[in-house]
């Protein structure tokens, strides 16, 4: 400790060297991806059969797509649940994946097989990652708006090519209005209806039952209920001639044609028109490769090429939605809360050592902590998340308390030997700290490594935070015991050059000229 206090200004040029090196690997090597994607715990298959598909159909499709995807993953190994949702021409199916195949399994490598399976008959199929913490929507969703839909559509034909050349910028589409095909209208003859005794929910009655089968029986067995369905067979109502000749029960008992009471045609659905703050909205979306590039990096330059086309477009305007918002509103509430911390922190040191350079002293040791932050991620080839954020404004408090240990026993021995010389002072008061102070953090640190390196168990919410605070403490532990007693040494130092210049500049004033 003596040899390092010694050489001081060279020990403070070291660390400073380091934190200058820390900032540009952050600047140029690190990857700051506030909601990454990385280490999903759960994998969905959305897909939309073709009009008029039944039910049935649906379902052994949906089966068919979920048997082809436990076999995009170790079965037994990977798997801990899959669940199949089936509604009428959609389906849904969630899988969940083990602890151990979360930490292992990289989800481009999984959603590329998984993009590999022939949707056949299907309309759609599409596959998707989730991953833990809150929704925040697509990498990039952008929504040009404007009063006029044909002004949106001319942006959009010259910003799509640019933005094309994006590096890592996948799955580039426009969503424009939806088109929901075509649908069968009954415009029913009132007055037959009348005649014969029936109504209109009659007839709604026979239609639903002749395309979705009645429900006629509930059975129970061990617990468990589940229904019987009579409904017709598949192929009799695959066309609307067939559907024409359903027939309803009069009231005298008489069977009669669907078609005598009602004229049926098959017409284009009205299309679902988006729209988004209640303006005509078409909305850019795309994802990205997270091996070139991060949402952030994206979002940006997205912003840089509409904002230079938008001049030409006077009517129309845009705004960048899904997880660039999400990052945004993160990032303010973030910031805000670092501040109060920060102060919080400032205001306690003032109290403690009634001196704003001590104080500043105690908070010049937070950015120790960054350098282990951003060198551990860089090396573990992960991205600075917001879990991370947050793990970096709860170690800005943990890291404090070193300096405060040092600090304060510094003026403790000050006190005690006023005649001593300041330099023995704060390297006796740093080599009687160094073993509860080490003992202290690596004690903290000895609580965060389970968690961060999932030891007997994982949790990927947290994963990050500890990492974050495992390697920011190891870093600030160790060169804060070089970098506390080292630079109240320069201060001192810096105090007695300005005494010092200070009584020669007295001096040269009231001393008279040399005779």
């Amino acid at each position: 400790i003596k040899k390092t206090l010694d050489k001081r200004y060279l020990s403070l040029s070291l660390i400073g060297s380091l934190i200058f090196l820390t900032a540009l690997l952050f600047k140029f090597g690190s990857k700051v991806d506030l909601f990454s994607d990385r280490n999903p715990e759960f994998y969905t298959a959305s897909l939309k059969a073709r009009a008029n598909s039944s039910l049935p159909a649906v379902d052994k499709r949906a089966r068919h797509v979920a048997k082809k995807m436990q076999e995009a993953f170790r079965r037994g190994e990977d798997l801990e649940w899959m669940s199949l949702r089936v509604n009428a021409e959609t389906a849904e199916i969630l899988l969940k994946l083990k602890d151990k195949a979360v930490r292992e399994l990289k989800s481009q490598n999984i959603l590329t097989k998984l993009r590999t399976i022939d949707k056949k008959d299907l309309k759609t199929l599409s596959f998707n990652a989730v991953k833990g913490g809150p929704p925040v929507g697509k990498a990039l969703n952008t929504a040009i708006q404007s009063n006029d839909r044909k002004q949106i559509w001319k942006f959009i034909e010259k910003v799509l090519p640019e933005m094309r050349k994006i590096p890592g910028l996948v799955n580039l589409k426009a969503r424009p209005d939806k088109d929901k095909g075509m649908e069968y209208k009954a415009q029913i003859h009132t007055q037959t209806l009348a005649r014969m005794g029936l109504s209109s929910q009659d007839v709604g009655l026979a239609l639903r039952t002749a395309l979705e089968g009645a429900l006629i029986m509930e059975l129970t067995e061990n617990n468990e209920s589940f229904y019987i369905r009579v409904r017709h067979n598949e192929k009799e109502m695959s066309s609307l001639e067939e559907l024409k000749k359903i027939k309803i029960k009069e009231r005298f008992g008489r069977l009669v044609l669907l078609n005598e009471v009602a004229q049926i045609k098959e017409v284009p659905a009205e299309p679902y028109k988006r729209s988004y703050n209640f303006l005509p909205t078409v909305f850019l979306e795309a994802d990205i490769n997270p091996k070139i590039t991060t949402s952030l990096k994206v979002n940006a330059k997205v912003k840089k090429i509409l904002a230079k086309h938008i001049k030409n477009h006077s009517s129309v305007h845009f705004k960048m939605i899904g997880e660039q918002e999400t990052t945004e509103e993160s990032l303010n509430s973030l910031f805000q809360a670092s501040l109060l911390a920060f102060f919080a922190i400032f205001v306690i040191l003032i109290v403690l050592f009634k001196s704003f350079l001590l104080s500043f002293l105690a908070l010049s040791c937070i950015p120790l902590g960054l350098i282990g932050v951003i060198w551990a991620f860089f090396l573990h080839g992960r991205s600075l998340d917001f879990l991370a954020l947050i793990g970096l404004v709860g170690l800005a408090g943990v890291v404090v308390n070193s300096a405060i240990i040092l600090i304060s026993f510094i003026l403790k021995l000050k006190r005690e030997h006023p005649e001593s010389a300041y330099s023995e002072i704060v390297a006796q008061a740093s080599k009687i700290r160094f073993r509860p102070i080490m003992i202290t953090n690596l004690t903290t640190m000895g609580g965060f490594l389970p968690t961060a390196y999932g030891i007997a168990g994982f949790e990927p919410l947290l994963e990050n935070m500890t990492l974050a605070l495992f390697w920011g403490l190891f870093t600030a532990t160790f060169l804060t015991l070089v970098w506390i007693p080292c630079l109240v040494l320069i201060i001192e130092d810096g105090k007695k050059l300005a005494s010092s210049l200070k009584k020669k500049f007295i001096s040269m004033i009231f001393s008279g000229p040399a005779n």
